[in-house]
């Protein structure tokens, strides 16, 4: 079991707590009104913004968001406009390496930046991952079976992220979109609801019948376009001149290589952030990745690498 905080007691925030609590975490959420969080502790319900949904005993609530971030990962289910606030808050009591997942969808009004972009800006040492769907609170909270993408540049955090949030219901496909996913949440509604009505409406203008034929082709074409447009068009002679081409690999800190991977198993090293499960550790001046196998070890502790599986390195503390 993990410990989870969420920030924000919303009804999107609320009903991440439930699915969090359904896969068998504890869960930490932080409500800025005080009787939403005496709510959800007394009446296990939050009557103010998700009325008629039973929570999870496992879930605590607090007014404090100190108490939300000092656990193994963090949602950050605030509302998009008041992210960066939020996150200053909760800079100076941020542990080393604790994950900030964004729960919101939107670009920030004043400077136009992406939530990612404003959690590098608060929380410079949190790695960012994007929780991002076609998602409705009432039916999360109600259980009903939901999709949603989660991304993360970093396959580690992702991996520990997905088998720790995800329940049966509640399937979450990985992405290395960062990007892609917010602006797909941002915009995705307000396109395809100006597109269908500019669209469908010129055809209505000539009769009824010619409406209802615009509202079919459009049905079948949508589709057809969406794939050349993201599977085709990339590959074209002309495709490759208009679009940027995607960044290729290279070997940063805490990501070795194929072939370096395999070297590393029984290698000991050195905690250098705490392992909660994810942080990093030393192994002869090179700083790696690494998963706990208890789930946390203090930083300065030495542990061992007793399992390498793809690029996730695995150890466990040792004496000395």
């Amino acid at each position: 079991m993990s410990k989870i905080g969420i920030l924000g007691a919303g009804a999107w925030g609320t009903a991440l707590a439930s699915v969090v609590a359904r896969a068998g975490n504890e869960v930490i959420l932080q409500a800025h009104e005080k009787e939403v969080a005496k709510s959800i502790n007394k009446a296990h319900e939050n009557t103010l913004f998700l009325p008629g949904h039973e929570l999870d005993p496992m879930i605590r609530a607090t007014t404090k968001i100190n108490d939300a971030t000092d656990v193994d990962a963090v949602l950050l289910a605030a509302p998009a406009q008041h992210l960066r606030a939020v996150t200053e808050s909760a800079r100076d009591d941020w542990p080393d390496d604790v994950p900030a997942i964004i729960c919101a969808k939107g670009i920030e009004q004043d400077s136009c930046a992406l939530m990612s972009e404003v959690v590098a800006e608060t929380l410079p040492r949190a790695p960012v991952a994007i929780l991002s769907g076609p998602t409705f609170a009432g039916e999360v909270a109600g259980n009903k079976p939901t999709a949603v993408t989660l991304a993360c540049k970093n396959e580690m955090i992702t991996k520990v992220l997905m088998e720790t949030l995800s329940t049966d219901r509640f399937r979450i496909y990985r992405s290395m979109d960062v990007v892609g996913a917010q602006i797909g949440g941002a915009v995705k509604n307000v396109l395809a609801i100006a597109c269908g009505v500019g669209g469908i409406s010129l055809f209505f203008q000539h009769s009824i019948v010619a409406g209802w034929i615009g509202i079919g082709i459009a049905v079948v074409l949508i589709p057809a376009v969406l794939v050349i447009a993201y599977k085709v068009f990339p590959k074209t002679p002309f495709g490759k001149a208009m679009l940027l081409a995607p960044p290729e690999d290279t070997q940063g800190d805490g990501v070795p290589d194929a072939d370096e991977l395999s070297s590393f198993l029984g290698r000991v090293g050195q905690v250098q952030a705490v392992l909660h499960p994810v942080g990093f550790c030393d192994f002869s001046g090179r700083r790696v990745e690494c998963v706990a196998e208890c789930g946390y070890v203090e930083r300065g502790k030495s542990v061992e690498v007793i399992a390498v599986q793809g690029v996730q390195l695995t150890v466990r503390e040792t004496e000395g």
